[in-house]
């Protein structure tokens, strides 16, 4: 199912971060909030600090730069070859190769594996979320939220 991050006013008078199920026609705003963007910079940000919090990363959605998804095949290597950089070298290695050898491609889409439950979640471009482990989802995507200032 899905469902899209959003941000609205906290009974503390501060903004609280929710996974509400996306209903057709309804956007975030008529929710009572703000849909959180995400851009790709934000997810990849959101996968580096994801890895640190139990979590690691399956692949990324890759786009051209007309936010166009790559070729299925084209999408599996370079995600393979993204994560690997992840896994192998950290995250400030692949935030440098996303300047410079991933050029004019952008992360849309970034999945998760719990490595505490083994459940999948996808996160995307403004905020779209499946995933089955909503609690832990929305814990994940409010402390990356505050920690990493997300927009």
């Amino acid at each position: 199912m899905m469902s899209q991050v959003v941000l609205s006013p906290s009974v503390d008078g501060g903004t609280a971060l929710r996974i509400s199920e996306v209903e057709t026609g309804r956007a975030a705003r008529d929710l009572g909030g703000e849909e959180l963007q995400l851009g790709s910079q934000d997810l990849i940000r959101f996968a580096i600090y994801a890895t640190a919090h139990s979590f690691s990363v399956a692949s990324f959605m890759i786009a051209d730069t007309r936010l166009t998804l790559l070729e299925p095949n084209d999408q599996e290597s370079l995600s393979a070859e993204m994560v690997n950089i992840l896994r192998t070298y950290g995250g400030e290695e692949l935030e440098a190769a996303m300047g410079d050898d991933f050029n004019g491609l952008y992360v849309v889409g970034v999945e998760l594996l719990s490595t505490t439950t083994g459940m999948r979640m996808s996160v995307r471009r403004r905020g779209y979320v499946e995933t089955s482990i909503v609690d832990e989802a929305e814990q994940l995507l409010a402390s990356a939220w505050r920690e990493l200032h997300l927009s």
